[in-house]
């Protein structure tokens, strides 16, 4: 079982993550980006996930050396479409570093009960719930399907039919019985809920919070 070192409390990823969006979408210059990135790195690597961590800085690089020494040598328009598609994913990539180490980092479980602390509605409570169960079962089914094909003589069109169709039924399906599961649980039960799942907001959830805040809030300003 992987050992997580800098393991943050729920609250407090998810107020790094809104502090982090907001200054995302103010700064402009690549150096703050790349600053922004190599933060989160950080922190990716303190938690063990070194290897994801130089995957988004080689991907930033490319992304970067693509934006400026291709798109200049390519038709205006053309340049200028991809100039923008390109700076959006740069400005994702610590946001997307950032919520893959915290999903990764945090269980289902911390992560409501972190939210009814926080005195969330209970409606984005239950959809969220059922979204994060959707998607692994999704991918389940997608694999599954995958491998099942791999025994048949299918041609390329028909796999990709064939893909289509049973994940797209699998998925009505998923959501029917996902909901069904929710409402046996409770989860869209009005009243007061208990958790088995013990959270609290450690020294160390304080300093990496005001730390990076204040990272986040000197960038915003600075750039």
């Amino acid at each position: 079982m992987r050992e997580y070192r800098l393991k943050i409390d729920p609250r407090a990823g998810i107020s790094l993550l809104f502090i982090l969006n907001f200054t995302i979408f103010n700064v402009s210059t690549v150096y703050a980006l790349f600053v922004l990135l190599i933060w989160n790195c950080v922190y990716a690597m303190c938690n063990g996930y070194c290897r994801i961590a130089i995957k988004f800085i080689f991907t930033y690089w490319l992304l970067y050396l693509i934006e400026f020494l291709v798109l200049p040598k390519l038709p205006s328009l053309i340049a200028i479409s991809f100039a923008i598609l390109l700076t959006y994913i740069l400005k994702m990539l610590p946001v997307a570093l950032f919520g893959y180490v915290f999903v990764k980092t945090t269980s289902l479980y911390e992560l409501i009960t972190a939210l009814r602390k926080i005195h969330f509605p209970e409606s984005i409570i239950t959809g969220l719930s059922i979204t994060l169960r959707y998607f692994p079962a999704l991918r389940e089914d997608f694999h599954k399907t995958y491998d099942a094909m791999k025994l048949k003589n299918m041609s390329v069109l028909e796999k990709i039919s064939g893909l289509i169709i049973t994940t797209m039924t699998r998925a009505t399906l998923n959501i029917e019985e996902l909901s069904q599961a929710a409402s046996v649980r409770g989860i869209d039960n009005p009243v007061k809920k208990f958790s088995a799942a013990e959270i609290n907001f450690k020294t160390s959830d304080a300093v990496v919070f005001i730390v990076s805040s204040v990272v986040y809030i000197f960038i915003c300003v600075r750039y």
